[in-house]
């Protein structure tokens, strides 16, 4: 279990990784250009010196997009100011966006690649966000599981509000499937990751392709969340208000809601954002969204 606190504040050339950065018209690969086009869109900003790598140009969220849901988190988090655990922070488009809202107080991000962790640094300090955010060079899994380890106390000292995650769908290829099946998503399943993230809190927002098979993401979270430490102090709770009362008639309960919010970007479904907990809370009427639940 080793991760690393890095230090977002400090002078860095890029001189090391210039190779791995393509950041100029005539160093992408022709599968990247359809991303290079929108590099605008992706980071307004991008003409003032943002940091992409290969990676970054596939899996990054488009600004506005990242807006919307920074945006949507903010507002319906009960607690403030905010923590948010970004668990897949990629070159840093979401940490920056939640470091932008007013009652974030702090954005942990966590990448487990050096290159890329390096560009999300450069990208907030552009942004003129990199005091708000706490860079972490490590794994998620490792990083929630060194956290969970900690006393109660220490826990409720340094809590996390909300979990973001926005992990690897596969590559570009994921988009060829019909319907996407969400436990063999590489290198990790919907399954594992809503594990982690339980450990945390119940307040997830979850970011997966727009093919992602619905009727199984909601038989994940219900899973997952009965599992969890929240749901047996739920139950606990529920039983110590009414002993007689029949929690099997209850069906869906208000954690196990799902709120998918359907986000669009030049009048094209992009992506589905699935919000959990306090988050499954319809915040605009400008973007469609459905509420699963019983």
């Amino acid at each position: 279990m080793v991760f690393e606190i890095c230090d977002a504040t400090r002078d860095d050339d890029g001189e090391d990784i210039a190779d791995e950065l393509l950041i100029e018209e005539d160093s992408i690969p022709k599968y990247l250009w359809k991303y290079w086009r929108k590099r605008n869109q992706i980071f307004s900003k991008f003409n003032e010196g943002v940091w992409i790598n290969e990676q970054g140009w596939y899996s990054v969220t488009p600004e506005d997009v990242a807006i919307n849901i920074a945006t949507h988190v903010t507002k319906h988090t009960p607690a403030s100011p905010l923590t948010i655990l970004d668990g897949f922070a990629g070159t840093g488009a979401n940490a920056i966006h939640f470091a932008r809202q007013a009652s974030v107080r702090r954005v942990i991000a966590i990448e487990k690649d050096a290159t890329t962790l390096r560009c999300a640094m450069h990208n907030a300090k552009l942004y003129g966000v990199a005091e708000k955010i706490e860079f972490v060079l490590g794994d998620y899994f490792d990083f929630v599981e060194h956290f969970a380890g900690k006393s109660e106390r220490w826990r409720v000292e340094n809590r996390v509000d909300v979990v973001f995650l926005s992990p690897p769908w596969g590559g570009p290829g994921y988009r060829y499937d019909e319907v996407l099946d969400l436990e063999k998503m590489q290198p990790y399943s919907v399954s594992e990751i809503l594990n982690a993230a339980y450990k945390l809190t119940t307040n997830i927002a979850l970011y997966i392709p727009r093919t992602s098979d619905i009727i199984q993401l909601r038989n994940i979270v219900e899973y997952q969340y009965t599992q969890s430490s929240f749901h047996s102090r739920s139950s606990s709770d529920d039983d110590d208000d009414d002993d007689d009362d029949d929690s099997s008639s209850k069906g869906f309960s208000e954690q196990e809601k799902i709120l998918l919010s359907y986000l669009h970007e030049d009048g094209h479904c992009v992506a589905i954002c699935a919000y959990l907990g306090a988050l499954a809370v319809p915040a605009m009427k400008d973007y469609g969204v459905v509420l699963i639940e019983d």
